[in-house]
């Protein structure tokens, strides 16, 4: 599965032709720059979190001095920007998922164990929640008071990618943040019994997700968020088998 074929399993036929590319675009930069971090690039993040910043400031009026900037990621703030009425809950949430990254290297760095800074951090690292205020901005749907359900979906789907990704990092080493590695490494935990536990998580958070699809005004936004949920589903199963 290739990055067009994501973001279309996402997406389906609900949306505009400028809107997709535009989705695309982010998709794929968020999907590229994770790589790179991964792989161990020197990025200097602080120094894409100050561009963000003084773009946002300039709101675009193109007075702001890019000239270390991220060529890519400018081009998606300009569609954004000239795309959405509202922007800045999209670029919030981009200035979390940077500002997670450099938590995460910290975090590895440290070689911390707590749980719930893990989580803390986990909550931006997919990048789930730009894709998905993307969407609810161009069906003008959300409510700011919705975000608790948000957070259920951000950790279901930081679970699911890291019981996928587990075996194919383990067999490079162990990624101290991946929540499998996490428990065995510093919990003690064997591999069943982190996945056990990994997966009880995880149904702890449908079951939140259900009740809270019960409630019609949140209705629309669990459709979107399940689409996105699905998706991300398929990406790390394929890139698991493809790894294998």
């Amino acid at each position: 599965m290739n990055y067009n074929e994501l973001a279309f399993s996402i997406l389906g036929d609900s949306f505009d032709s400028e809107f997709s590319v535009i989705f695309i675009d982010t998709i794929t930069w968020l999907f590229e720059y994770d790589d790179l971090v991964d792989n161990g690039y020197v990025i200097d993040i602080n120094e894409t979190i100050s561009m963000v910043n003084e773009f946002i400031l300039n709101n675009n009026d193109n007075k702001g001095n890019y000239k270390n900037i991220d060529k890519n990621l400018l081009i998606i703030l300009n569609k954004i920007n000239n795309r959405f009425c509202d922007s800045r809950l999209i670029f919030d949430n981009l200035l979390a998922y940077l500002y997670s990254v450099i938590q995460e290297r910290e975090f590895i760095n440290k070689n911390e164990y707590d749980l719930c800074r893990f989580f803390t951090i986990k909550k931006y690292n997919s990048g789930f929640n730009i894709v998905l205020f993307m969407i609810l901005n161009e069906k003008k749907i959300y409510n700011e008071k919705n975000y608790l359900i948000l957070d259920f979906y951000c950790t279901y789907i930081s679970l699911l990618n890291d019981i996928f990704s587990y075996n194919k990092e383990k067999l490079v080493e162990h990624n101290p943040f991946n929540f499998l590695s996490l428990l065995i490494i510093y919990y003690d935990l064997s591999y069943n019994q982190a996945l056990e536990f990994s997966e009880n998580i995880i149904k702890y958070c449908i079951d939140n997700i259900r009740a809270y699809r019960s409630v019609p005004v949140l209705e629309n936004i669990c459709s979107y968020a399940d689409r996105i949920v699905d998706g991300y589903r398929l990406w790390a199963m394929n890139n698991r088998y493809s790894q294998q």
